[in-house]
Parts: structure tokens; sequence; C-alpha cells
């Protein structure tokens, strides 16, 4: 393949994946919109900063609903499109259902098309890891996308509000690996309720949530 060509296919392929990653639609989420003054994110803040510069190994950010770590995630991936890096982002149970849909013999997509597109991007970002219904189906789908970006060293990050007793212990070992992995617990309190608090008028008191 000539140079021009060449090109041509790889400016495809950065498309292909900026639309199957949805990320217009997550453009407000940037490091430069992230709330540095919030207490429990900085070392995850640090992480994220650090794994653009550096893709190697996997990211996982773990913690509590609301804490900022689809925001981290996307911005992370918002960066590496900048730089031109292939990079896939995926919300678990809704990439789950496309593989579903993919085995349909009508789906414009083959199933192994898409678990190939997955498993081998050159950066993958699972966020919502742990919505998903757990099903035997659903354990054998997510183990084999683990379990060959494990195998390979492929960069990848991962984002969960799953107690880490209940991931499977399969895929929990690889995620915690730490020859492989860097976790960063974010014990923030929920990012949406204050961004609701900022906009209420002054002197209305604010809603305390448990």
């Amino acid at each position: 393949m000539c140079e021009c060509l060449a090109r041509e296919s790889a400016d495809r392929q950065l498309q292909d994946l900026r639309t199957r990653s949805n990320l217009d639609d997550l453009q407000h989420l940037t490091f430069e919109r992230f709330d540095v003054g919030i207490a429990g994110v900085a070392d995850a803040l640090t992480a994220a900063r650090e794994f653009v510069s550096d893709t190697r190994g996997w990211l996982i950010l773990f913690g509590t609903f609301g804490a900022g770590k689809t925001h981290l995630a996307a911005a992370i991936a918002h960066e590496l499109v900048k730089r031109g890096t292939p990079v896939l982002f995926q919300v678990v149970p809704m990439l789950l259902n496309e593989i579903r849909a993919a085995f349909n013999p009508a789906s414009p997509v083959a199933s192994h098309e898409l678990i190939d597109a997955v498993t081998r991007v050159q950066v993958l970002i699972l966020d919502d890891f742990g919505e998903e219904n757990d099903t035997a189906w659903v354990r054998e789908q997510l183990f084999l996308i683990f379990n060959y970006r494990y195998n390979h060293r492929l960069p990848t990050v991962i984002t969960t509000n799953r107690p880490l007793d209940a991931i499977d212990p399969r895929i929990c070992s690889r995620m915690f690996d730490r020859t492989l992995s860097r976790t960063v617990e974010m014990r923030a309190a929920d990012y949406r309720h204050r961004e609701i608090n900022d906009r209420l008028p002054r002197g209305r008191a604010r809603t305390k949530h448990r």
C-alpha cells in the first residue's frame, strides 16, 4: 500500500473508532472541565494525565457512583484522539448489547468483527464495567476481551463501581495485576449532585445527599 492510501486507511480507522465511541456526545468531558478542587480525585486525575502521556499498561479507576470516573475516562479518549492514537471508548452494558445483536444473521456487522475491533484496538476504554447483567454469556464475552488484552499487554482503561469481591475472579485477577495495572480508588461525593447544588440560587439550602 502506498503512503497516501495508508494514510487514508488510518484516517478512516480513526474516524470509525470515534464514531463507534460516541465521543461527540461526550465533548464536555475534558481535563479542562474536570473539577480539580474536589477532595479524593487528585490521584485519579494525575494517573489519567500520565496514562495519556505514556499509554502502557492498564489504568483502573474504581469507587463510588458519581466520583468522576467517566469524566476522566472520556477526557483520556479525547486527548488520545487529538494525538491520532487509535482509541475505542465503550460503555460496557451497551457494548454487550451490540455484541449480542451482532450474532443475529441479519446484523450488518459480524460478531467476530466487532469482538476483534474491541480486543485488538490500540487503546480500549471500558466505562461502567460491572453495570451489565451478570449472566454466564456476559461473563464469557468479557473474559475473552480482558484475557486477550491482558495476554498481549494492550493499553486499557477500566472504570467500575462494582465491589471488587463481586467481579469475576478471573477478570479481577488480571485487572489488579501489579505488573500491568495502576489502580486508583475515587472516594469523592457524587459529582452529579455537586453540579446540581452549584446551580442553586445563593441563600437556598442545599440538599444533603446520603
